[in-house]
């Protein structure tokens, strides 16, 4: 029998903006998953249509947190746009814990 956590965020994460030092190995980790998909979508999506609006603005994602071993795996996917669900634009992420080094990124298409 296995058991799996799963957290959902939908909401922004502030602790991914707290200071270093009081951050845990694993929000560490996140951090860096967070970081840089926030820093994908901004230079993927400047804004010019109502999808680009809504793909640009992170708290528009939904955040799925797994540890696994001594990896945390963030899967972030893009919340409706106007009721409707989208294919594609978000990802998945495999983070060292340890280190918060990426060790894997896969786009969603």
């Amino acid at each position: 029998m296995f058991l799996t956590i799963v957290v959902i965020m939908v909401v922004q994460v502030p602790c991914v903006h707290a200071r270093k030092e009081t951050r845990t190995p694993a929000v560490e980790a996140f951090a860096a998953a967070y970081n840089d998909f926030e820093k994908r979508v901004r230079e993927q999506n400047p804004g010019d249509s109502d999808l680009e609006r809504h793909l640009g603005n992170m708290t528009n994602y939904r955040m799925t947190i797994v540890a696994d071993g001594s990896s945390l795996v963030v899967e972030i996917v893009p919340l409706p746009m106007n009721g409707e669900s989208l294919r594609g634009g978000g990802a998945r992420y495999v983070v060292d814990t340890e280190t918060a080094v990426i060790v894997k990124f896969e786009p969603f298409r």
